[in-house]
């Protein structure tokens, strides 16, 4: 009989339906029958083709009710839970985690997981209370970068060393790859020639993310390299204040912020480099796309960034345009061996690195 494993997630907003499918796809189905189970959100037809399990689940609680006690949330999961009798349980996030705990009182669950995808989720007295009363023991901890799984170590000292770990975002390299735009079809479709030098970012338009950095280190590049142009892919709360700051540096012309693109990652290949001026970033995701893309990256040693690209890219401080600026310029300033040799480097760190062999080794030694 096959084992029974469920993946668990608060929603199937971006990155999540991949991040449920890196871990769905580990597991032999000769062995192991999987569902994945979407807290919030309708059921969508194109989510139910993106995911890729056994069984699909949209539980369809409104964001009142699991901001509350979740009780319905909880009811739902212990019934499906007593169906399937789940020898595995994975949950992304704080709440789906929270309900599995509740649901664990009453049936048990051999092999439970958390896994955290941001810093300081656990930071609230409340969250830290409520591990410690319900779910501090045979649980592991997981973090997908060492930056927060030591920040999850931080806040809940009393718990073992070995409750927490590692689990990093991964790619299926082969399927990444298929879906990728060739640089020709990314640029026609941004609008980009065939002798612009691009610098590329993608991300949401936040604090966080730091993009203002980026325009103002760009603004030093344009100067060196006038055939220089920057796509900024994403949206958020600071469009309209990044537009105004491009307004007064006049480069209206010259930096392209599209706002909201599907599926993003597939037009990395449009960029000659990959910047990421971020001032927090617990992983950094689309490091790993751009670097199966072929694209060299410039990116501020931030949180886990330095543990995706290791050596195989350029990291500067965060809030600082002037060095960010001269590492995009020594780039645009190597030699095309020199860039062919950053480009083999990041991708053989992909394959040695976040591959889905490397998180089904790690996993599964867990489980052993």
């Amino acid at each position: 009989m096959k084992q029974q494993v469920l993946i668990l997630c608060h929603g199937y907003n971006p990155p999540f339906v991949d991040v449920c499918n890196q871990y769905a796809m580990i597991f032999d189905s000769a062995k192991y029958e999987t569902t994945i189970a979407y807290l919030t959100g309708n059921p969508d037809e194109v989510i139910q083709n993106k995911t890729h399990a056994d069984h699909v689940l949209f539980i369809q609680q409104a964001k009142k009710s699991v901001r509350g006690l979740k009780i319905g949330a909880i009811k739902q999961l212990l019934e499906l839970h007593r169906r399937k009798n789940f020898s595995i349980v994975i949950c992304h996030r704080f709440k789906p985690f929270y309900i599995m705990a509740l649901v664990r009182l009453f049936k048990a669950i051999p092999h439970f997981f958390c896994v955290m995808h941001e810093l300081h989720t656990l930071q609230r007295w409340s969250r830290r209370l409520f591990i410690y009363i319900f779910a501090r023991k045979k649980v592991i901890f997981a973090g997908v970068s060492s930056a927060v799984r030591d920040d999850m170590k931080t806040s809940m000292r009393w718990l073992r060393e070995e409750q927490f770990v590692v689990l990093p975002n991964v790619l299926d390299i082969t399927q990444t790859e298929k879906q990728l735009f060739s640089k020709e079809q990314a640029r026609h479709t941004l609008t980009l020639s065939t002798d612009d030098i691009v610098l590329g970012n993608i991300g949401r338009l936040v604090v966080n993310k730091d993009q203002t950095t980026l325009i103002k280190a760009f603004h030093l590049i344009y100067q060196q390299h006038p055939k220089a142009k920057l796509i900024i892919i994403g949206q958020g709360a600071l469009e309209d204040s990044l537009q105004q700051l491009i307004q007064e540096l006049n480069l209206t012309d010259k930096v392209l912020m599209t706002g909201f693109v599907a599926d993003a990652f597939r037009y990395v290949k449009a960029f000659d480099i990959y910047v990421s001026s971020s001032l927090q970033e617990a992983f950094g995701r689309v490091l790993l796309e751009a670097m199966v893309g072929h694209v060299p990256i410039v990116a501020t040693r931030v949180n886990g960034v330095g543990e995706v690209i290791g050596d195989a890219g350029l990291l500067v401080p965060a809030c600082d345009p002037m060095t960010l600026s001269q590492a995009m310029d020594t780039l645009l300033n190597c030699s095309p061996q020199t860039i062919t040799d950053w480009q083999t480097k990041s991708y053989q760190r992909v394959q040695s690195h976040f591959s889905k062999e490397c998180l089904a080794k790690t996993f599964f030694k867990l489980l052993d």
